[in-house]
């Protein structure tokens, strides 16, 4: 009697041991996400309208405004309404995507993909030099974005071709 006690114990940890069940924890590759080209340009104001190189997200009408209002502080760059309809911002939402003041024309912002790694939206980017001679005038050049709005947060990546 005193052998099958602790048989049986030893016993009863080994099912206990063998049933645990581990977390299913799912990983998700990146997926590319949709978007749409809204408007491509470059601002002449020689960087005073103080929108630094990188990405703002506008979520609504008035974060769009704003942001348009700063563009437009120095030229009429924006000139027409950027969204198609009142209830655009239900779901959809605008990325502004700034690249540095150049010391000439010519410059552009190419989209490279936009994917969504489950932590964040990462917007690949290139930035284009111009091909051939170039305007002496100062420029900012940007891209507007329309995509499916999203909880997570937006990074910018600039890609080096």
């Amino acid at each position: 009697m005193k052998l099958i006690l602790p048989f049986i114990a030893f016993n009863l940890f080994l099912l206990g041991i063998s049933c645990t069940t581990s977390k299913n924890t799912e990983l998700k590759t990146p997926v590319d996400m949709t978007y749409t080209i809204v408007k491509t340009g470059n601002m002449f104001g020689a960087g005073d309208e103080g929108l630094n190189a990188g990405i703002i997200t506008a979520m609504n009408a008035e974060e769009m405004n704003s942001i348009v209002d700063q563009m437009n502080s120095v030229n009429q760059e924006i000139k027409e309404s950027l969204i198609p309809e009142i209830h655009f911002f239900d779901e959809s939402m605008l990325l502004f995507v700034f690249d540095k003041v150049r010391g000439s024309g010519g410059h552009t912002l190419e989209i490279i993909n936009i994917t969504n790694t489950n932590e964040a939206i990462v917007v690949s980017i290139k930035e284009n030099a111009p091909n051939g001679p170039a305007s002496t005038v100062m420029t900012q050049p940007y891209i507007i974005l329309q995509m499916e709005k999203a909880k997570l947060p937006v990074h910018l990546k600039v890609i080096e071709l």
